[in-house]
């Protein structure tokens, strides 16, 4: 059997083959070797909702996540996998190439991620080149849920907003600033309270303020990515996770704007992932 997971900061999605029960899914919580040490990783793996009859039948995991950018972190995980899936052949990748493989399957093109996290680089229907692998939703992440979150709730602190958007998120989220500074700053789940506040932009992003900012951050988030890559208006590219779906027309203007070629604008689906690799397997085996 084999077992996928597509992981994000916030949550991962699991998904197996099973030979008789077909396809099962299921949830945890959001795996990161940047921000989580080997203990916090046992914990989560432990936990998973998963039948041991099921985990000894496991042949092969493949976990694609964000933070897995260096050996030595593939290697962290690789290692608290392995402890609970004894039988199984364990491959750690970046979350980056997971979206390129269930995106553009054995396609070239540039993948761009604007989900949780964010980035961006050019894949040649094998590997990722040109990536800006992740600095972190503090230095980085520029255009994610993290990153949006974080802009406006800075500048409602900050008395940026306008007054009607402002009434209305100190309603919605009833915050001081003694509260957002305990959260962000003394608790270890910064990253999920930041993400929280991205849904007040989805829910007035036909607002001028918003659009203004997500028009903005999409700028940015291009300036610092696709841009860096060799020729990209040659290149097509796909944009791929909750951020692009949701703002796909305007992120779609912005890319006219810089001359970027759109092939498609998806969420994420960790069963094209699963397709792929299953695909990429038989292939193998008849070479």
């Amino acid at each position: 059997m084999i077992l996928v997971a597509d992981s994000c900061s916030i949550k991962t999605n699991w998904l197996l083959a099973h030979p008789i029960y077909g396809k099962l899914d299921f949830k945890s919580q959001g795996i990161n070797p940047l921000f989580q040490n080997e203990r916090e990783i046992e914990r989560i793996i432990t936990g998973l909702e998963i039948s041991n009859d099921f985990v000894s039948q496991v042949k092969e995991i493949h976990f694609f996540g964000a933070g897995c950018f260096s050996p030595d972190r593939r290697e962290t995980l690789c290692n608290v996998l392995s402890k609970k899936f004894v039988n199984a052949f364990v491959n750690v990748e970046n979350d980056l190439l997971g979206v390129a493989y269930s995106c553009l399957a054995s396609n070239a093109g540039i993948v761009a991620l604007l989900d949780v996290n964010s980035n961006a680089a050019y894949y040649d229907g094998y590997e990722l080149y040109d990536a800006k692998y992740g600095i972190g939703y503090i230095l980085g992440d520029d255009a994610s849920e993290i990153h949006i979150g974080k802009r406006i709730l800075s500048d409602f602190l900050y008395g940026n907003l306008p007054n009607d958007l402002s009434s209305d998120f100190a309603h919605e989220y009833k915050i001081t600033k003694e509260s957002v500074i305990k959260s962000t700053y003394q608790k270890q789940t910064t990253q999920n309270y930041l993400y929280l506040f991205a849904d007040f932009v989805k829910n007035n992003a036909s607002h001028l303020y918003c659009q203004q900012m997500l028009s903005d951050v999409f700028q940015h988030f291009i300036d610092l990515t696709i841009k860096t890559i060799p020729d990209y208006t040659s290149k097509k590219c796909s944009f791929i996770g909750s951020v692009a779906n949701s703002y796909a027309n305007l992120l779609q203007q912005i890319c006219v704007r810089n001359r970027i070629k759109v092939e498609n604008i998806t969420n994420r689906s960790i069963e094209h992932l699963l397709e792929y690799i299953s695909h990429a397997q038989t292939t193998c085996e008849i070479d």
